[in-house]
């Protein structure tokens, strides 16, 4: 079964771009239908993804985009982490 953090690290940005096979894209929603976490989390990428895809003067590398999931997915474990205590 795909892991929160293989979800976050490994699939996220994939899966957003319809980039994954068959397989890995089963995996993913129903790892999605178990994890409100990881769905807030994918509904946070792509929103991030929308806003900036709205701003053309403002350029964004791929590696930008990793370290924002990775903050959110670290903001994520945080929040989830006070909820269980």
């Amino acid at each position: 079964m795909l892991t929160c953090r293989e979800l976050v690290q490994t699939r996220a940005s994939d899966y957003l771009d319809s980039q994954l096979n068959w397989r890995q894209r089963a995996s993913v929603r129903f790892h999605l239908l178990i994890c409100d976490h990881c769905r807030r989390f994918i509904r946070q990428l792509d929103l991030v993804r929308r806003v900036l895809a709205r701003e053309p003067e403002a350029p964004v590398s791929e590696a930008e985009l990793k370290a924002l999931a990775e903050r959110l997915h670290r903001q994520h474990q945080q929040q989830a982490g006070h909820r269980h205590k």
